[in-house]
């Protein structure tokens, strides 16, 4: 009998910290959640998507690609968004890239409307950078350099694709 009620125990103190621990699970901030849709920006004649959802755990998944103005469809990275020892990551994985794996890219800065994530060792892009332009509108800007206005940057001017 005495064992039984340790096991017993030892059940309702597991379940305890576990549900302890996933109430205290790092979350996403809701500025980053709310990149949730598909957006689109069109470069020359080439139009390019980036779409978020939200995962079952809480953190971002996206996908880019680009339509050709030949209508090819050419599938370009999958985007994983998470928390890791209380820092935000974002994470691409890019076809035919680094192995096949993808690169991690720490976030060095964080506001209301502005995120900036950093990889030192990455080749090009060493920063990422995201502005919430508005509800409908991101702007991500990819480049060597932390002032995102610098000459060897890449911009893409999203908009929220209509539903």
């Amino acid at each position: 009998m005495k064992s039984n009620l340790s096991h017993h125990y030892l059940i309702l103190f597991t379940l305890i910290l576990t549900t302890v621990s996933q109430s205290y699970a790092q979350k996403l901030p809701d500025e980053l959640l709310s990149w949730k849709g598909t957006w689109f920006t069109i470069q020359k004649q080439d139009t390019l998507f980036e779409q978020w959802n939200i995962d079952a755990d809480g953190n971002m998944r996206g996908e880019s690609w680009t339509i050709k103005a030949n209508k090819d469809s050419i599938h370009s990275e999958y985007i994983r968004l998470y928390t890791k020892d209380q820092t935000v990551i974002y994470e691409p994985l890019v076809k035919a890239q680094h192995g096949n794996k993808p690169i991690s890219f720490h976030m060095m800065l964080q506001t209301a409307s502005y995120w900036i994530f950093y990889n030192e060792e990455n080749d090009f892009p060493k920063f990422i950078t995201y502005k919430r332009i508005s509800k409908d509108q991101l702007k991500a800007i990819i480049s060597n350099s932390d002032n995102p206005d610098s000459t060897n940057s890449i911009e893409f001017n999203y908009k929220l694709y209509p539903r």
